[in-house]
């Protein structure tokens, strides 16, 4: 987990902060008609405090759909999408 949330691009600029949170529901209501499953890095660590993962698997599981996710809803060329990449 903390690799993920410590990685930086070649700038010092930290790939992981703009999947600390949910899109806003607001200013994005159209992420939330198209992602069925949304999660982000605050949701994996409380799931991680909790002992919610009952196995590496799941703990994957919830990253891939994180990923998953910034795939569906970005284009390959924004930052997030390269930045899930990177992550992934």
């Amino acid at each position: 987990f903390q690799s993920i949330v410590n990685e930086t691009d070649e700038t010092g600029r930290n790939r992981s902060e703009l999947f600390t949170k949910k899109p806003s529901r607001k200013r994005y209501p159209d992420y939330y008609q198209l992602i069925h499953n949304p999660i982000d890095l605050t949701t994996i660590q409380k799931r991680i405090e909790s002992q919610y993962y009952e196995s590496s698997g799941a703990f994957k599981k919830d990253f891939l759909l994180l990923f998953s996710n910034a795939f569906t809803y970005n284009v390959p060329e924004c930052e997030v999408y390269m930045d899930a990449e990177r992550l992934q």
